[in-house]
């Protein structure tokens, strides 16, 4: 019966994860800066009103799901592996990290969100990580860069980098195993 119930859970937890949130303004079905922005003010407003669950839901739809495959596709072997085991250990706190990040932007006020697509390794407002990570890819990416800010400010809480893939956004991090 445990068992049983343990699987269910499970199982609900993976179809949660991986499908855009019913109910957000506008689901995430498009690989648009506007899109990612959109689902980044949906886990701002959940996380001002207090309305965890949505939270927990919209930010765990974050997780790249298969990581190590898109990894793989993405970078090819050797980087894939060492990748893969970045992200390992980033997910063991990826959600307890995301909910602390998002209360602190509120708590900040930094309620606008600024969203930069990046294709060239070569972007001057890339990050050097997602340069690197640029330039170590065998199968280019687009990667996205999401930054907070109170209104009428340039600098605030800088995240990065997200992918788009399984449909949907998704923080891969910086990937700082890519570095050549």
């Amino acid at each position: 019966m445990v068992r049983r119930v343990r699987h269910t859970i499970v199982l609900l937890f993976v179809v949660l994860t991986s499908i855009p949130m019913l109910g957000s303004r506008a689901a995430v079905a498009d690989e648009t800066p506007g899109a990612l922005q959109q689902r980044m003010a949906d886990i701002y407003a959940a996380t001002r009103d207090r309305d965890a669950r949505k939270s927990e839901a919209l930010i765990g739809s974050l997780r790249l799901p298969a990581h190590a495959a898109w990894f793989r596709k993405a970078f090819g072997e050797p980087a894939a592996a060492g990748l893969t085991t970045e992200y390992d250990a980033l997910l063991q706190r990826f959600e307890a990290d995301a909910a602390k990040l998002f209360s602190g932007v509120v708590q900040k006020g930094q309620s606008e969100i600024r969203v930069l697509r990046f294709t060239d390794p070569g972007d001057q407002n890339a990050v050097g990580n997602q340069r690197d990570a640029m330039a170590a890819m065998k199968s280019r990416e687009p990667l996205y860069s999401v930054r907070f800010v109170q209104p009428g400010e340039k600098l605030g809480m800088h995240l990065y980098s997200f992918v788009y893939a399984g449909g949907g956004f998704r923080f891969v991090g910086r990937m700082t195993g890519a570095k050549p």
